[in-house]
């Protein structure tokens, strides 16, 4: 028998294409095959998909990970139980706060942790329910964005010299990288998050184009 699911495969491998995550396996010939048995719950194929991946994630997503209520995630900020970070805006009044994904999980595997020790003395968080249903969210999402990569609306038209009424445009047209933080507290969410990375390489994509052929109107900050 198995003793640690994670241990077995790093060793044998998985094939993060299958829509199931089954394990995968190597017979003898190298010829693989796919276990007709074993399937992960969500926390372990969470733990497989993103144990190196520090992506940047909304408040509340955040508080759904957490088990906890939305308002709670801005004190636990501050207390330096989880990180996170301020992206700037034009005001300096509606700033965004990203949080990072490993020590939001980090943060719930030692309440779990404590919780089943005996060693949490405090009352249970009451929203862990929503941690399943946001995870599966979470892993819908096609390109996360990396927790020091993420910049704002306002950064983003910065770095590439454009109004910031054209950000949420290029991510539509495939230009940058972005994505809308999930929020089920009012309605739709309009708060997005801009890759500084895929930013940067469309401004340079810009100026090459502008000094090349001389077309179309230059960007303002460029």
């Amino acid at each position: 028998m198995v003793e640690n699911p994670l241990a077995s495969v790093a060793a044998l491998g998985v094939d993060y294409g299958l829509k199931n995550f089954h394990l995968v396996f190597l017979d003898e010939r190298g010829h693989r095959f796919e276990s007709p048995i074993l399937h992960l719950d969500l926390e372990t194929r969470a733990e497989m998909k993103y144990s190196n991946q520090d992506f940047a994630i909304g408040p509340y997503e955040a508080a759904c990970l957490l088990g906890v209520h939305w308002t709670r995630v801005p004190k636990m900020a501050a207390d330096g139980t989880i990180n996170f970070r301020t992206l700037r805006s034009s005001t300096g009044r509606e700033r965004i706060r990203v949080y990072s994904f490993l020590s939001v999980n980090a943060n719930f595997k030692d309440y779990t942790h404590d919780l089943r020790t005996g060693q949490f003395r405090s009352r249970p968080r009451s929203n862990v329910h929503l941690r399943p249903g946001m995870l599966k969210e979470l892993s819908a999402i096609k390109q996360h964005i990396d927790f020091f990569d993420a910049v704002s609306v306002y950064e983003a038209a910065e770095i590439m010299g454009v109004w910031t009424s054209f950000p949420p445009r290029m991510i539509a047209a495939g230009a940058i990288v972005g994505r809308k933080l999930i929020s089920h507290r009012e309605g739709d969410s309009r708060s997005l998050i801009y890759s500084r990375k895929s930013c940067e390489e469309n401004a340079e994509l810009a100026r090459r184009m502008q000094g090349e052929s001389q077309r179309g109107r230059p960007r303002h900050g460029l």
